[in-house]
């Protein structure tokens, strides 16, 4: 399983989200 670097931004653009949201 290989990670691209545009699967990396999905993710952290996701997880900066739920940080956005939980504060």
């Amino acid at each position: 399983m290989t990670i691209t670097y545009d699967d990396f931004t999905k993710l952290d653009i996701r997880v900066a989200k739920i940080i956005s949201t939980e504060k």
